[in-house]
Parts: C-alpha cells; sequence; structure tokens
C-alpha cells in the first residue's frame, strides 16, 4: 500500500472512530431520559465552542509551516501552545462571567466547567496531532484516537450503569485527552529529545497573531452554521425538547462525516488539476470533468440516502431512541434533507478552495451565516425545535444556491447541464411518489421494510438505464486515473 494511501486509511480511521464512539453513547444516554440527553449535548456543542477558538482558527497555518520545516517541529508546537494556553485562559475566565448569568441548572453548570477544564489537555493532544498529520505520519492518530476512543465508551457505559451524572461523562472526556496527550508525546519523542526542542519563537508568534483574523473569522462563522441552533434553543427551550432536537441532529451529523470524509479524498485531486492547469500543463477540461463527475455522485448517493432515512426515520428512532419517539420522527424528517444539500455545498465548496477562491467562500460563508442566526431567532421562538429544524434545511439550501452562484460565475464550471437537469426531475418524481406511498400505505414495520427495498430497485433502475449515473462515475477508487481519462470518454 502506497504512503498516501495508508495516511488516507489512518485519516479515515480518526474521522470516523470518534463520531461512531459519540453516536453510541448518544443511544445509551437517550435509553435514560430525553433531558439527560439535552443537557449532555448542550454542554457537547460548548465543548465545540471551547476546543475551537484558542487556536484562533489557524489549523491550516500551523499544518503548512510544520510541512514545510521540519526542523522547526519544535517551535512551531511551543508556538502554537503559548498562543492556544493564553487564549484559552480568557476563555476560561469568559466563561465563569457567562456562568453567573445563566439559568442553567448546577448539573449542567458543573458539566460545563469540566469542558472548560478539558481545553488545556485538548491543546496539546490537537497541536500534536496537527504536527503529526503535516508530517504524513499518521498511524499513530488512528491508534490513539482508536484507543480513546474505545475507552471513553466503555468507561461511559460504566458510568451510566452506577448511576453518575453527565458530569462524570465529561471528567471521562477529559482523561481521555490526558492519556492521547501523553501518547501523541510518546510517539513524539524522536523528533522532540533529539531533534528540535520545544520552545516559543516571537517572531512566530507575532506572524500567527497578524494571520489570524481572518482564519478566526473563518472558524467562528462554521460554528454560528453549526453550533447556534443549540445555543438559541438552550435559551427557548427545556432539556428535554433539546433531547428530541439532538437525535435527529446526530443522525444528520453522523452522515456528513462521511460526506466530508469523501470531499477530503477528492479535493487534492481537484487542487492538482487546478495546479496543472495554471501552469499550462494541461487543458482546463481536466478541472472541469473532475468537478463535474464528482458532483454526479455526490447527488446520486446522497438524495437515495435522505430518502430512504425519511421512509426509515420511524423504525429507526423507534429502534435507537424509543424515549424520544414519536416527535424525533418528525424531526428526523425534515433535517435528514439537509445532507442532500450539504452534500452539493461541501462540494462546490471544495471547487472554490482547489481554485484558490478562499474569500469567495468566506463571503459565502458570511452572507449563509447571517441568514441563519435571523431565521434562527424568528422561527425557534414560535416554532420551538420544529422552528430549528427548518431553519437548518434553509441554511442548508441557501448556503448551496449562494455557493453554486459564485461557482458558476468566478470560474468556468458548468454545474447545471441537461443530465443534472433530468436528474433533478427524477429525483422530484420519486420524492413525490415516495412521500404519497409513505402517507397512504406504509404502516406497519414491514411495508416500510418492503417499500424502501423497493425504492432502491427503483432508484437503481431508473438513473443506470437513463445513463445518468454509469459504472464509470461510481468507481470511486479510479478517481487517481481522471488525469489519463479523456473527458470525452465520460
Amino acid at each position: 500500500m502506497s504512503k498516501i494511501a495508508k495516511n488516507s486509511f489512518h485519516l479515515l480511521i480518526n474521522r470516523l472512530s470518534q463520531p461512531l464512539f459519540g453516536f453510541i453513547l448518544m443511544i445509551l444516554i437517550g435509553y435514560e431520559s430525553s433531558e439527560m440527553l439535552g443537557k449532555y449535548t448542550t454542554v457537547s456543542v460548548f465543548y465545540v465552542i471551547f476546543q475551537t477558538i484558542p487556536l484562533l482558527g489557524l489549523t491550516p497555518y500551523i499544518m503548512r509551516k510544520a510541512a514545510r520545516d521540519e526542523k522547526r517541529t519544535g517551535e512551531i508546537i511551543g508556538s502554537s501552545l503559548c498562543l492556544g494556553y493564553s487564549v484559552a485562559l480568557l476563555l476560561f475566565l469568559a466563561f465563569f462571567v457567562y456562568a453567573s448569568r445563566v439559568s442553567h441548572d448546577r448539573e449542567t453548570i458543573e458539566a460545563l466547567k469540566v469542558a472548560v477544564y478539558t481545553i488545556f489537555p485538548f491543546l496539546a493532544a490537537y497541536v500534536a496531532e496537527v504536527i503529526f498529520v503535516s508530517r504524513e505520519e499518521t498511524r499513530a492518530i488512528s491508534i490513539v484516537a482508536t484507543v480513546e476512543g474505545f475507552f471513553r465508551l466503555i468507561v461511559s457505559i460504566l458510568a451510566l450503569q452506577w448511576g453518575y451524572s453527565i458530569i462524570a461523562l465529561f471528567w471521562v472526556i477529559f482523561a481521555g485527552r490526558v492519556g492521547a496527550a501523553i501518547a501523541y508525546l510518546f510517539y513524539l519523542r524522536p523528533v522532540l529529545v533529539y531533534g528540535d526542542k520545544i520552545r516559543i519563537s516571537l517572531p512566530l508568534l507575532t506572524d500567527m497573531v497578524k494571520k489570524s483574523p481572518v482564519f478566526l473569522l473563518n472558524s467562528v462563522l462554521f460554528l454560528v452554521v453549526s453550533r447556534a441552533d443549540f445555543v438559541i434553543l438552550a435559551k427557548f427551550n427545556s432539556a428535554h425538547e433539546i433531547g428530541l432536537y439532538a437525535v435527529a441532529y446526530k443522525i444528520l451529523d453522523f452522515g456528513l462525516v462521511f460526506i466530508t470524509t469523501f470531499i477530503s479524498v477528492i479535493y487534492p485531486l481537484l487542487s492538482k488539476a487546478y495546479e496543472v492547469t495554471e501552469q499550462g500543463l494541461c487543458q482546463n477540461s481536466d478541472f472541469l470533468y473532475l468537478s463535474v463527475k464528482t458532483l454526479k455522485i455526490v447527488i446520486a448517493t446522497t438524495f437515495p440516502i435522505c430518502l430512504l432515512i425519511f421512509l426509515l426515520a420511524d423504525p429507526l428512532v423507534t429502534l435507537l431512541f424509543p424515549k424520544q419517539h414519536p416527535k424525533a420522527v418528525h424531526l428526523l424528517q425534515i433535517m435528514i434533507f439537509c445532507l442532500f444539500f450539504s452534500g452539493i455545498r461541501l462540494h462546490t465548496s471544495g471547487i472554490l478552495f482547489s481554485s484558490l477562491k478562499q474569500r469567495t467562500d468566506l463571503i459565502s460563508l458570511t452572507i449563509s451565516s447571517v441568514i441563519y442566526l435571523l431565521l434562527l431567532m424568528v422561527l425557534v421562538p414560535r416554532f420551538g425545535i420544529y422552528g430549528a429544524a427548518l431553519a437548518c434545511l434553509l441554511e442548508a439550501v441557501i448556503q448551496m444556491l449562494i455557493r453554486i452562484w459564485y461557482v458558476r460565475f468566478a470560474l468556468p464550471v458548468s454545474l447545471i447541464t441537461t443530465d443534472r437537469v433530468y436528474l433533478l426531475i427524477v429525483y422530484i418524481f420519486l420524492f413525490t411518489l415516495s412521500g404519497i406511498l409513505y402517507a397512504q400505505y406504509f404502516t406497519s414495520f414491514y411495508q416500510v421494510i418492503v417499500g424502501s427495498i423497493v425504492f432502491i430497485v427503483v432508484y437503481i433502475f431508473t438513473v443506470y438505464y437513463s445513463n445518468i449515473i454509469n459504472l464509470h462515475d461510481m468507481k470511486f477508487l479510479g478517481l487517481h486515473r481522471v488525469f489519463s481519462t479523456s473527458p470525452s470518454q465520460s
């Protein structure tokens, strides 16, 4: 196996292990109560915010520096940790001001305190992970992530069995991050002991601070899009209702992991195609060809998955989250189609980034974030968790449309062609038909299963025999041969 393939495999393990273990834990917490699930989700959202802000969004900057100059590894680690811990201390103080002004119950506040404490071991572990990725040595990440995730799952299950609260669950996360930081330092010892020592570089630290505003803005906007719903829900709704919303959100979030993994695989190929085009070494058709072909794959795979989960929402929630049935079913049926629109949005974002249009992507994210906040502030007070679900869906649609607009006019990439219009018509027909069948005839678990199987057969038959998606399009592993394949052969 090549080095690139091995690194991709290890990164995939890292990306899937934590969400998988987290999803299993959420199922178990859901069996306890919706209120406990809501509290755990609320604290988890703040934990994501706490761990995102300290490095000011400079992860790409740090990775690029470490990749270009491995001899300065210790200097990069020291400067990154100095910046991160300085911001973390300010965040630590800001949290206690926040905690004195909000109306969360004591259990939630105590769990939030533990989440804040976890920033400190998290930073050490995360900076080490960035260094490993930049050095293309990802085996350590996959091993540590798997062991840490398994440890957290087992100990959390025991804590739930013994009647401990969510405070204990976040102490488990704290312990896992401490163990991960120690393990990464062990793996890095040849570099840090015999190579560059950990130290702070004032010029590098100054450069980080100067470069941080754009990176921080991008990170903050990402947090707005991905976590603002829970923050606003916590203001207007009970922990029980947030727990119901978390069921649908977590299933959606788990699906997005696979999409982002696929996008991360094709992103280097898109970047390579565009760079080669800029140097005049090949025709622009390679970049266009790969952009369009991967878009077809994203559309062809995400929509039927959304539709199947829409059909199977009732038995799925009944099986995994019985105490959150039936309200979580309707939320899931609304939110799951975010997967389809987000898939297209992430793909077009990859096109903009690979073609050096980061500022354009940032403008798209800014516009959609403002609209999303307005939607949440209008819909959540009136419609509660259903308003948040509708806002999430509308935001995904708006963000997708904005990025398609920018891709259409900023780059010579035609995303709207006859075959994709035909494909869209087929999807609308299948969605309408399945919705009618679901409402009229699918009244039992077995009928839903049979109906889903019929849908899969009809879908495959339609897209294959209409030549909308052919076998060549579905050869994911053959993407590396795209440059040796003429666009006319597709």
